[in-house]
């Protein structure tokens, strides 16, 4: 190739650009490795919440979903942090009973060298004797599931009662069982469908319980908008 002018022409091309990049430090970020062990900061947030407890005969509540955690450290290491899934957070109540609890949260499986903080630092938790109750399922569709023709004639589910399993004070907060119609598409003829069931307080915020069966079969029956008109004759 380099007996050809062109051959030469490329190749002066190539170098030309590698001696630009190489004035403008282009490379010297990726090649520097005090860049790479220099300390850094950054914050992952949403990080799920694992409660370690005795889950055969206790319920937890008042845990919360997730965590903001700032960590810092070389950075290196924190380049292998990028997402929630790669940072473990605890809370370690093992072979603790029934009571209520004042926790702080902990990052496990993290490399030496790393620092964390983490918002909240801790979590007031209580732990609950688990208790089954069998409850009612009420269906839940409504008007705006169905196609503008139509109304609800009758829903129906099956079985219309489920095991509920949670802590006390959380199954006396139950007030609804809804097992809610989520299909996305209208509904404009009667209809069978699997609905998830949810528990809900008065305030229809959704409850962290056990509930079993968690699905049921769901039926609903349409029929058009009609009204009677009186018709007039004249002769």
């Amino acid at each position: 190739m380099l007996e050809s002018k062109w051959g030469l022409r490329f190749v002066a091309l190539i170098l030309a650009i590698f001696f630009f990049l190489s004035v403008n430090n282009v490379f010297g970020n990726i090649f520097n490795s005090d860049d790479i062990s220099q300390k850094s900061t950054k914050t992952i947030q949403d990080v799920p919440v694992e409660v370690v407890y005795n889950h055969k005969d206790l319920h937890a509540t008042h845990v919360p979903d997730t965590v903001d955690v700032n960590i810092s450290g070389p950075q290196s290491k924190l380049l292998k942090i990028e997402s929630p899934d790669d940072l473990k957070v605890v809370v370690d109540l093992s072979g603790e009973k029934a009571g209520k609890y004042h926790e702080k949260f902990q990052v496990k499986g993290i490399s030496n060298g790393i620092n964390y903080n983490i918002k909240p630092k801790a979590a007031n938790i209580t732990l609950e004797k688990k208790t089954t109750k069998t409850m009612h399922v009420q269906p839940d569709v409504s008007q705006s599931d169905i196609s503008n023709e139509y109304k609800i004639d009758k829903q129906q589910i099956s079985p219309e009662t489920v095991k509920v399993t949670g802590g006390e004070e959380q199954l006396n907060q139950i007030a609804y069982l809804k097992a809610t119609y989520k299909n996305a598409s209208k509904i404009s003829k009667d209809t069978k469908d699997v609905a998830e069931v949810n528990a809900y307080d008065k305030d229809l915020n959704k409850l962290n319980v056990s509930i079993n069966p968690g699905q049921v079969d769901l039926k609903v029956s349409v029929k058009p908008f009609s009204k009677k008109v009186k018709v007039n004759t004249k002769t």
